[in-house]
């Protein structure tokens, strides 16, 4: 395969594990009522719309090894925290909204 196209497939799955990790557990989209698959859609929509952008700020894949594994698991791991920190958050909005 190219290294070009290479790099713009490592790019997208790079985005699409961030924000399918944040999608997992964010508030609305992390519920058990909405569908896996749609959850899916969204955020393959959103990381290959966002790729393009991201591009000169991801890391340099030459290739998918376990370097590149090691670095999808650490794009899991911050889709993780951030999409848990916004659910703590509005829990925490929940809790004072309830308490004053």
């Amino acid at each position: 395969m190219n290294l070009a196209v290479t790099a713009e497939i490592a790019g997208v799955l790079l985005v699409f594990a961030r924000v399918g990790a944040a999608l997992m557990v964010l508030p609305v989209f992390g519920e058990g009522y909405v569908l896996a698959r749609s959850r899916l859609v969204v955020a393959l929509a959103l990381a290959v719309m966002l790729a393009p952008v991201l591009r000169p700020s991801l890391p340099a894949v030459s290739g998918f090894d376990a370097a590149f594994a090691g670095l999808v698991v650490g794009e899991v791991v911050h889709g993780l925290f951030i999409g848990s920190f916004v659910r703590l958050g509005i829990m925490a909005l929940s809790v004072a909204g309830t308490t004053f």
